[in-house]
């Protein structure tokens, strides 16, 4: 098929014959497609008793651990703030099992992408769908079940008048068929704070406050939401990003007990940038090394994503649909570690 959105065309690779995808609302949504599986779109209250066995399948197609109910408890606050349409591919009637743990998954939600286009509107805050957590079993790939799921939801995007789509891949040659090509590439700098390190002399009329994470979440709030509203390729942030960023739980081994934050203020007293970090213990002595994460654009941290558009843009786009695995900073600053 292809998506006709404003004149402009990209390609989507064609379901299979079996397939019967076709455009859903915003709500639960049960289609029988090929032979012996039911593809079901559904939203996290909607059907409770689809929704521990898709946690497991996600986590085992990211090669991660079992859930426990603390993380369950977290992933299901992001379900629901950010309104999480959920997809998932059951097995009617499975050799051997419950059948509980779906064969695919796949999730996608709307937020905002900075253009850098004001347009008549004097903002450059553009809708996009943000895509994540595509996991299929190696037991029933090349069965185009990631394409059916994919196919319906760019077509919902394009019905809701949302222009955009992100996600972050880790193999991104499988994404292009459907019209998404690289956006952000990570850059990585390993700094060593040993006697050597010094920073060049500069004027500075503010101050840097060390805080503990939870409390210096307000003003990384506010930080990143100025950042987001003046940077072009800036995605607006889920809510997974407080948990994170505040240290209470950041998704791999629950809390993030080494997270450290800093948040400096200008010479009125106004939050303008901060780090969140951990320290990195030297192995001939103790811990004096920090490693940080950013993109070019004014130091914020993003991972290598895709953009897809129904219509036309040369925005930068990162997704944040998966929990980072560095730890964001913004500001145009830096300090170091003591």
């Amino acid at each position: 098929m292809d998506l006709d959105y404003c004149g402009l065309r990209h390609g989507v690779s064609k379901p299979d014959a079996t397939d019967t995808p076709r455009n859903v609302a915003w709500g639960t949504v049960t289609e029988p497609a090929h032979d012996g599986l039911n593809f079901v779109t559904f939203r996290a209250d909607d059907k409770p008793e689809r929704l521990d066995g898709w946690y497991e399948a996600q986590q085992r197609g990211f090669h991660q651990g079992r859930t426990s109910e603390e993380l369950r408890q977290h992933f299901g606050e992001h379900l629901r703030a950010d309104d999480v349409v959920l997809r998932g591919v059951w097995q009617d009637s499975p050799a051997l099992g419950s059948g509980t743990i779906p064969v695919a998954t796949y999730a996608s939600y709307d937020k905002t992408l900075n253009t850098g286009n004001t347009g008549n509107t004097g903002s450059g805050l553009q809708r996009v769908r943000m895509i994540s957590d595509v996991t299929v079993s190696p037991t029933h790939r090349r069965r185009g079940l990631l394409r059916t799921m994919m196919t319906v939801d760019l077509a919902d995007a394009v019905e809701q008048g949302v222009p955009l789509a992100v996600l972050t891949a880790s193999e991104g040659a499988i994404y292009g068929r459907f019209g998404f090509g690289p956006a952000i590439f990570e850059h990585a700098l390993e700094v060593d704070t040993g006697p050597r390190f010094a920073l060049r002399p500069f004027v500075d009329d503010g101050s840097v406050e060390l805080l503990e994470p939870a409390e210096a979440w307000p003003a990384m709030a506010q930080i990143f939401a100025r950042f987001h509203e003046q940077t072009r390729g800036s995605v607006e942030r889920p809510q997974f990003y407080e948990p994170i960023l505040t240290g209470a739980f950041n998704f791999e081994d629950g809390e993030d007990r080494k997270l450290r934050t800093a948040v400096h203020v200008d010479g009125s007293g106004t939050p303008d940038g901060y780090v969140a970090y951990r320290p990195n213990p030297r192995k001939d002595g103790p811990a004096r090394s920090m490693s940080a994460t950013w993109s070019r654009s004014r130091r914020r941290r993003t991972s290598g994503s895709g953009v897809s558009s129904p219509t036309s843009t040369s925005a930068t786009a990162s997704s944040g649909a998966e929990p980072p695995s560095t730890i964001p900073s913004c500001g145009p600053w830096s300090i170091p570690t003591g």
